[in-house]
């Protein structure tokens, strides 16, 4: 690419540079519904009935997701690799609300791996709320990041002889209309290293046989 002397693009120039500002050339990577194995990295879209990120695969979430349906994170695979779900890549300090009274599932299927929610940033002190949502399963959420977790759904570790570990930053733990609820059922694990900042109805304990 050249630059006349107005600072401009020359004839020369492609038309990706020329029409594009240098941020947009940065922005998220487009919407999807299935974040296919050896794809992506995908977005989850602002309004879904159902996404799967494939095993081996990034997905990224951004600002509320109202999600009607299941929102899967699915490790494992022939390559048996972790997938990862990345709250506000790129950014700092921002928050991604699961909104919408669906269910996001974290699992591995077909061989090991780690299903994985992290900050997108790492260190980015980025936020996910969880208004009304059931996250479910077993993997690992925060992942040694600074991703903030706060709780006002359902947390559950559901899968029998399979852990959900929580070890990010503290954990907000509210009740709410239509939760505020963190258990473990059907002989699931929940494990937490990260302190909760807030106790209301916080854990289901595993009902004991007559």
């Amino acid at each position: 690419m050249k630059l006349n002397r107005l600072g401009t693009c020359s004839v020369r120039c492609t038309l990706v540079l020329c029409g594009l500002s240098v941020a947009s050339l940065y922005s998220p990577p487009a919407f999807a519904q299935t974040c296919a194995t050896g794809t992506g990295p995908c977005t989850i879209p602002s309004s879904t009935s159902g996404y799967t990120g494939q095993p081996g695969t990034t997905s990224y979430t951004y600002g509320t997701i109202t999600n009607t349906g299941n929102i899967l994170i699915n490790a494992g695979g022939a390559s048996n690799q972790n997938t990862q779900l990345n709250v506000e890549a790129g950014s700092s300090n921002a928050t991604t609300t699961l909104s919408g009274g669906g269910t996001l599932t974290l699992s591995t299927s077909g061989g090991t791996g780690t299903a994985i929610i992290q900050d997108g940033t790492f260190a980015g002190g980025n936020a996910l709320i969880n208004a009304n949502n059931a996250i479910e399963g077993f993997g690992n959420i925060g992942q040694g990041t600074d991703l903030a977790l706060s709780n006002s759904g359902t947390i559950n570790a559901n899968v029998s002889g399979q852990t959900l570990l929580l070890n990010g930053t503290p954990i907000t733990n509210s009740v709410s209309s239509v939760g505020g609820l963190m258990e473990a059922t059907n002989g699931g694990f929940l494990v937490m290293q990260n302190p909760l900042t807030i106790l209301a109805r916080i854990l289901k304990p595993p009902a004991r046989a007559a």
